[in-house]
């Protein structure tokens, strides 16, 4: 079935340019324009196309090479220098009409502009319906103008446009809405975007530009712009697929960072719990080992309270025999020392042992004096260090001073100058250092408050940018919902005017049979269907229409049948007459039926009588004019069918139920003639009256000669004119009407008459059955055309297609509307949260007022971190100040001892001096006595003293160390068994504490924190070791870690929340042990003697304060877990996610791309290969008079992969079930390569899904797989060579322009494939194949009527006069030069021979000067 496509039919302009009014009618879609330069035909057709097509006025579309030196307005208002219009408003329009039915829709644009405003007021309509411009619509109204007194055009302003087209189109003031409504109502275009794409071909196409930078390369460009690009729709699978997996890699990386934020956190948790369970463990080793020791002690405490035993008897043993020794040597002693010798030897031994005493002492005392000279210098040299010390100090805390200035500057510590400027080495005291924590304290916090404020930022940022991509998502939702309502509305539109369509198609078929009053409301109801009415409204007027036609036709129907009704009571009368005038014998006059039944009565009563017509007839003699008036004036009389009764009496018979009249016998003539003279009796024996009866009748009624047309009665006697048909009776007297003859008197008469009646009424009779049978007809025909009227409504186009689309975009309509809802709430949260933002942002602001610190968390977490550097720093400068102010105690303290030391040197000096004059002194007293014990020979005397004296001094001696010994010996048994009795008590207390380190190792192997091999006896045992040096502060400084690493992996972590417990594992202390405090005061009174709750206080309390720890959770939604568990099960879904991408990635390559994306690529690689082929063959029957002949080839492009390429393109254009698995994994891979680079490049600028989409279509845009090609023949030496750039220059003009315009053609014939089908094809050409030769000329004709455009050309030269060319019209536009008007002389190609086009043919439009010109004033 052909299509009834568009084309287009007229085009109009009013009150443009230098046109008043003037139309151009197309031939079959075609028109050429001629005429000079500056006549006014490339300004015409610019204006026409793309203007009416897609509604844009900028001046590089109005000119063919692009200039923007004349706007709309100029060519709107005309020239200043010539136009003297300053406002004006103009309209152009294109009437479209159907190839084979009477449907037509005109699209058009109103101007309006004044002069020096700059602004011009567009607006576009659509006039559908089956009104025209120009035939039952105008586009301007008369008016009078003032100034000539001329009728002058008035065009309509908009709004009088809007009023005048009401519901038969449509008004739009945006250009947008202009193009989508043309686009819509003819062309069907799927998208704007390729209608756009149209637009651009036709402006390039309609300057080819052949004299300047025009080459083969361009049209490679051109053709390659013109295949169609993959859409939306046909990515949105791919589409989808990427941003499921962006999603899932997105994921990926947030678990990815999450995994490695809970790793570093359980690095750190690990650490400490390693920590945890090292000093536990260690703990447990030190117990084991101590009570290990302590059983050893106690064991050899045995062997040494022997051993003490029997010292303490060998002691006592000793103390005995000395003490009686010592008696022994005093008697001894007491008798010697009564001698003079001894006495003197005594004083001798006196002073010599005060001598040497005296020795010791100046032996002592010169030590003395030398160590205070030495400490003099040491503390002279100590003063000079400690001084030295002092400056150094001084200069280490100005450096320390020094260095806390540049850490603390850009605002790091901003509070550091005013404290500095107090601070010095030797202010620097405790209570400044106080003041500085106090501060520094207060400034960490507002760093920290900083960094909370903007980590709550960032994560609000982040929530926002999520909320923000979600509402995007949902926004993109929504707009595919609205673009799939567009398309179903699109489509709506489409079958609404497919709807349109098929109504002409039924009209062409059915109007006859069903026409349709109400014909323009019935098109604007089907252009607008389901908008502004709904079908049952069509219905309503298809069934008025259709009630109307069946009641005209039941009404024809009931004349008809009336008339069948009278006519066949009329047959049957007229058969009856027939029958009863075959059956009578002879004709009779009419009578009432009373008048005939009152004969029947009395015949039937045997009553004699007869009617007078029958009792007599005409004499021979009598003429038949005679006969005629005679006959007429008894009828008129009414004696003609009077009874004649046997005699008079008779009338006694007659009753009040008989009527008619009745003859007498009256007084016979005598003097002129009677009825005698011309009739004569012709009794009926039947009928029983005589002839003497019915003569007397006749002899009473006198005839009468010439007495005039009213004869007068002769003394009652009644009277018959014979001549006149006159007649008197009594008082009455009359003229009979003539009549054909007489007709009942006489029997032959009657018989003759009764056979006129017969045939006549035979003749009749056939009339009426002619009659009947042309209304039983005519009753078929109604019936048929009743049947036609119910087969034209059967056939009325159906609103399925309408409806279905109709409801399509009511259901997309509810998805919009829950969409909308959607994205409102989306909105409404995002904007919640960037108010929320925005405080947050005001009260970091407000927080940050003062800071000198950048804007960022970097700057705050680096002032944070240079922050301890100066918290280190500070504790360097406040030790070095409090090590000055020691060193400075130090100092003076040595100079104090310095100056004692001088003193005490001194005193010695003088002690010394001292003790020399009496050593002095005993040595010549000793002397004086050596002298006399010389004399007395006591020498023996003397020796025997001093061994005794000897002895005495060593006896007590010995007896003291023999007590001392028994009292050691007896102390040390003592201290033995206390000692015994203590390590027993230890050994169970030792044996308790190490019961509860081991509980406490097994709690924390319970927790299985740690890997296995750490949790083995051996791994405790070395982690013990390893963690011996562990204290409490080690477990602060290694839990604060875990702490900060999870403030570091905040911004990270944000659904997550960590939440610190302290455990503590249950211990069975000793009674009596309490808290610390009470642990202490035990100690302490087990020092002052009392005896203690517990021996070892201290590591009780290590064991209690090991039993608590800390246990780190992580809070997520409800769920709390360890974050052991909460990296297990993340790095779990972690791979989850990972095998789901891998999935994802499979599905992309084999199921959307092999199945979908490949399929739908492989289809446009099919199709432009068609077209590539169809273009070949038209172009191979485009040889040029100089055996030139053009081939184009599309082949896969080197630099795009060139052999590859070509096998996936075979391979994409195979079976997919042929396809081995070796073929399927080239076309994964070739698609897995450009879908990765794609990746590539859009991670490198972007990692959203949005920014996959440009970089995946480009990377899937099989256009750039593949390079055109022109090659050419050329006679039959030249075979398929390739047209280069070189090659292109060499050719003659017409070569050129069928190597530019073939392909060109082709591209917008390609464009046009995207439209609808019905859609016409229309191209323009400025100075239309200029330079081409004759024969060539003709190829190009041949070439745009092979692909069906409709065109305007216009030309200086050219007028496509060519026998392949069907029809054209042809306007040669004539404007002299400046002039305010131009002149259009029209002329048709009728395939054969051109002619002037009929002044009066439509859309010719109206002339001015000459039947063949039209045109305009300005």
């Amino acid at each position: 079935m052909s299509v009834n496509r568009w084309q287009v039919h007229r085009a109009g302009i009013l009150n443009y340019w230098y046109y008043d009014e003037a139309e151009f009618l197309f031939a079959g879609g075609r028109l050429m324009l001629r005429g000079s330069n500056g006549s006014g035909k490339s300004v015409t057709m610019q204006s026409l196309v793309t203007v009416l097509l897609d509604g844009v006025t900028q001046a590089r579309r109005l000119d063919s090479f692009g200039s923007q030196s004349r706007r709309i307005e100029d060519y709107l208002l005309g020239e200043r220098e010539i136009s003297e219009v300053d406002e004006r408003t103009g309209y152009l329009f294109f009437e479209y009409k159907r190839e084979e039915t009477e449907q037509y829709v005109t699209t058009g644009i109103g101007l309006h502009a004044k002069r020096g405003t700059g602004r011009v007021d567009f607006w576009g309509f659509v006039l559908e319906n089956g009104r025209r411009v120009g035939k039952d619509f105008s586009l301007y109204h008369l008016g009078h103008d003032p100034e000539t007194g001329k009728t002058v055009k008035i065009p309509l302003s908009r709004r009088e446009l809007v009023h005048a087209i009401g519901a038969d189109g449509q008004v739009v003031s945006s250009h947008s809405e202009y193009m989508a409504l043309v686009n819509a109502r003819v062309y069907g275009f799927r998208e704007l975007g390729q209608y756009e794409e149209l637009m651009r071909l036709l402006i390039q196409l309609r300057s080819p530009k052949l004299s300047r930078d025009f080459k083969p390369t361009v049209i490679y460009e051109i053709l390659n712009a013109s295949l169609p690009a993959l859409t939306d729709e046909e990515l949105r699978p791919l589409s989808e697929t990427l941003a499921n997996i962006e999603q899932t890699r997105l994921s990926l990386e947030q678990m990815g960072r999450e995994e490695k934020a809970f790793g570093q956190l359980c690095q750190a948790y690990t650490a400490y719990n390693r920590s945890v369970l090292g000093k536990r463990a260690s703990l447990l080793l030190g117990q084991r080992e101590r009570l290990r020791a302590a059983e050893r002690r106690l064991e050899a405490i045995g062997g040494e309270q022997k051993e003490a035993e029997a010292l303490c008897a060998q002691a006592a043993a000793a103390q005995q025999s000395l003490t009686a020794e010592e008696s022994r040597l005093r008697e001894e002693q007491k008798a010697l020392m009564s001698n003079e010798a001894f006495q003197a030897a005594e004083e001798k031994k006196q002073r010599l042992d005060e001598r040497a005493q005296l020795a010791k002492r100046r032996e002592q005392k010169a030590g003395d004096y030398a160590a205070k000279r030495r400490r003099e210098l040491t503390l002279t040299e100590d003063l000079r260090k400690a001084e030295a010390a002092c400056e150094a100090l001084r200069q280490a805390a100005a450096a320390a001073l020094a260095a806390l200035g540049e850490l603390a500057a850009d605002g790091v510590f901003p509070e550091h100058a005013a404290l500095a400027a107090e601070a010095t080495a030797e202010t620097a005291d405790d209570a400044l250092a106080q003041v500085f924590r106090q501060r520094l304290k207060a400034w960490r916090a507002h760093l920290r408050a900083v960094r909370a404020a903007f980590a709550d930022i960032g994560q609000r940022r982040e929530e926002l940018a999520r909320l923000a991509q979600e509402f995007s998502e949902e926004l993109r939702q929504l707009d595919v919902y609205k673009e799939e309502k567009a398309q179903a509305e699109r489509a709506l539109g489409e079958a609404r005017q497919a709807l349109v369509a098929q109504y002409y198609e039924w009209k062409k078929a059915y109007a006859e049979r069903l026409p349709v009053e109400e014909e323009t409301k019935l098109l604007g109801m089907l252009a607008d269907l389901y908008e502004t009415c709904d079908w049952q409204d069509v219905t309503e007027v298809l069934e008025a229409a259709q009630t109307a036609a069946q009641q005209r036709l039941l009404a024809q129907e009931s004349e008809v049948q009336l008339a069948l009704a009278a006519l066949a009571e009329a047959r049957e009368a007229s058969e009856a007459e027939v029958a009863q005038l075959k059956e009578a014998r002879e004709a009779e006059p009419e009578q009432h039926e009373d008048v005939r039944a009152t004969g029947a009565r009395l015949r039937a009563a045997g009553i004699p009588c007869q009617p007078f017509y029958e009792a007599v007839e005409f004499k021979k003699e009598v003429a038949p004019e005679t006969r005629e008036r005679l006959e007429s004036a008894l009828t008129e009389a009414g004696l003609l069918q009077a009874l004649i009764l046997a005699d008079d009496a008779a009338d006694a018979q007659l009753t009040e139920q008989d009527y008619g009249a009745v003859l007498r016998a009256g007084e016979p003539v005598l003097m002129g003639q009677s009825l005698c003279d011309y009739l004569e009796p012709t009794p009926d024996e039947a009928a029983g009256v005589t002839k003497e009866r019915i003569a007397a009748v006749l002899g009473g009624i006198r005839v009468a000669l010439a007495s005039g047309a009213y004869p007068a009665a002769d003394g009652g006697v009644t009277c018959i004119d014979i001549e006149t048909g006159g007649y008197a009776q009594g008082c009455v007297s009359g003229h009979a009407p003539r009549a054909e003859g007489a007709c009942y008197i006489g029997r032959q008469a009657r018989e003759a008459l009764r056979r006129r009646q017969l045939a006549a009424a035979e003749t009749r009779l056939a009339e009426l059955r002619s009659q009947e049978a042309a209304q039983q007809a005519r009753l078929d025909e109604i019936a048929a055309a009743r049947a036609g009227v119910r087969e034209a409504r059967r056939a009325f186009p159906e609103e399925t297609a309408c409806r279905t689309q109709y409801e399509v975009a009511r259901a997309k309509e509810a998805f919009i509307a829950q969409q909308a809802q959607r994205v409102e709430e989306k909105d409404a949260k995002k904007k919640e949260r960037q108010l929320a933002l925005r405080e947050r942002i005001a009260a970091l602001r407000e927080l940050r007022a003062d800071d000198a610190l950048a804007a960022e968390d970097a700057a705050y977490e680096a002032a944070e971190r240079e922050l301890e550097e100066y918290q280190q720093e500070l504790a360097v400068l406040f030790r070095k100040a409090a090590e000055l102010r020691s060193t400075q105690s130090m100092a003076a303290r040595d100079r104090d001892d310095l100056a004692a030391t001088r003193a005490e040197a001194d005193r010695l000096r003088g002690e010394q001096l001292e003790m020399e004059e009496r050593d002095q002194w005993l040595a010549a007293r000793v002397a004086a006595l050596d002298e006399v014990l010389a004399r007395l020979d006591a020498a023996a005397i003397e020796q025997r003293i001093a061994a005794i004296a000897a002895r005495l001094d060593a006896v007590p001696a010995e007896v003291r160390q023999a007590v001392r010994e028994e009292a050691e010996a007896q102390g040390r048994l003592e201290r033995l068994a206390e000692e015994a009795e203590h390590l027993a008590r230890a050994c169970a207390e030792r044996r308790q504490l190490t019961a509860g380190a081991e509980k406490l190792v097994e709690a924390e192997r319970a927790y299985a924190f740690l890997p296995e091999e750490e949790l083995t006896p051996q791994g405790i045992e070395r982690l013990a070791r390893s963690q011996s040096g562990s204290d409490a502060d080690t477990l602060a400084k290694r839990f604060t870690r875990v702490s900060n690493a999870y403030q570091e992996s905040q911004s990270v972590l944000t659904e997550y929340r960590l939440v610190l417990q302290t455990a503590e594992t249950e211990l069975a202390l000793p009674a009596g042990l309490g808290a610390a405090e009470t642990m202490a005061a035990d100690s302490a009174g087990a020092e002052g003697g009392a005896p203690a709750a517990v021996l070892f206080p201290e590591d009780w309390q290590a064991l209690r304060e090991a039993a608590a720890r800390q246990l780190v959770l992580t809070v997520s939604g409800s769920r709390k877990e360890s974050p052991y568990k909460e990296r297990a099960a993340l790095t779990q879904r972690l791979e989850e996610q990972q095998n789901l991408l891998s999935r994802q990635d499979q599905e992309l390559y084999e199921q959307i791309i092999m199945n979908s994306i490949g399929a739908t690529i492989s289809a446009h690689i099919y199709d432009a290969e068609r077209w590539v082929s169809q273009m070949n063959a038209i172009m191979a029957q485009s040889e040029t008079s100089s055996g030139l002949r053009f081939h184009l080839s599309w082949k896969p492009d080197a630099d795009a992969g060139g052999e590859t390429l070509r096998e996936v393109v075979q391979l994409l254009h195979a079976d997919p079930g042929a396809l081995t698995q070796e073929d399927r994994d080239k076309l994964v891979a070739f698609f897995k390569d450009r879908v990765e680079k794609a990746r590539a490049i859009a991670d490198a600028d972007d990692k959203s899904a949005d920014a996959w989409s440009p970089a995946v279509r480009d990377m899937l845009d099989y256009r750039k797989w593949f390079a055109f090609q022109l090659s050419y023949d050329k006679g039959e030496k030249i075979r398929r060579r390739q047209l280069t750039d070189r090659n292109f220059f060499q050719f003659s003009g017409g070569e050129k322009a069928m190597a530019m315009y073939a392909p060109l053609f082709s591209a917008a014939y390609s464009r046009y494939q995207e439209a609808a089908p019905d859609a016409p094809r229309l191209i323009t050409l400025d100075e239309a194949f200029a330079g081409v030769d004759e024969q060539n000329m003709r190829d190009m004709f041949r070439l745009v009527e092979s692909m069906h455009f409709n065109y305007i050309m216009n030309s200086q030269a050219v007028w496509g006069e060519y026998d392949v060319v069907p029809e054209l019209n042809i306007y040669s536009l004539m404007r002299p030069l400046n002039a305010p008007f131009v002149t259009l002389v029209k002329f048709h190609w009728d395939g054969r021979m051109r002619r002037p086009l009929d002044a009066g043919a439509e859309g010719s439009g109206k002339t001015e000067a000459a039947d063949d010109a039209d045109g305009a004033a300005g």
